[in-house]
Order: C-alpha cells, then structure tokens, then sequence
C-alpha cells in the first residue's frame, strides 16, 4: 500500500475480490486510420453491462480516461449498455481480459 492509501492490505484485497467477481473487464482495438481516436480501449462492465470504467489508447500513446467522478481529454462513458462482444461490428476486435491488466491499465492512464 502507498502512503497514500490509509485503508490497508485487507481493504485492498477486499475490494479488488470484490471488483473481480462483480465485474467484467473488456479490452477493444479498434481498427481504424483516424488519428484523432482511440486504438484500443479498455472497459469495466458492471452486472448489466454499463461502463463503470474506461481508459483510451491513442496511437501516438496518450491515455484518457473516465468514470463517474471524471475524465480526461474527450473519453466518457457509454451512454446505454456495451453489447454482447460477439455483436460489436468487425471494426472492433474485443476480448475479456482479467481484473488484473485493468487495473494496470487504470493506473497508468490516471497517475
């Protein structure tokens, strides 16, 4: 834990227990040639599939990112439910990925 985190080891693990089995994680690239969007995005799914989480990945590797409480450069959460990955177009080649490369992810798109 870092000076920064008062909570503890048993906070920390709790709530990362909780995150992984609460929640699934997506990882997306997104095949395209504009470099004015994201390559590769990464996403926290609740039970019905709303982003709680997400982080960008621009080309050039600038990372943005959102959540409830705020978010970088033009990065925002969904507005309706992420579908089904089976369902995305082909542009899109997305996979479940564990809580773990999330959350590696989130701490470098917001430290």
């Amino acid at each position: 834990v870092d000076g920064g985190d008062v909570r503890g080891w048993g906070a920390v693990v709790e709530e990362y227990v909780m995150r992984s089995t609460m929640y699934q994680y997506i990882k997306v690239d997104w095949i395209h040639s504009n470099p004015e969007d994201p390559v590769v995005l990464y996403s926290e799914l609740d039970q019905e599939q709303w982003e709680r989480r997400k982080v960008e990945v621009y080309a050039s590797g600038v990372m943005d990112y959102a959540d409830s409480h705020s978010a970088t450069g033009t990065t925002r959460l969904s507005i309706e439910p992420i579908p089904p990955l089976e369902e995305l177009s082909q542009e899109f080649k997305a996979q479940y990925i564990d809580a773990t490369e999330f959350e590696q992810v989130w701490s470098m798109a917001t430290n």
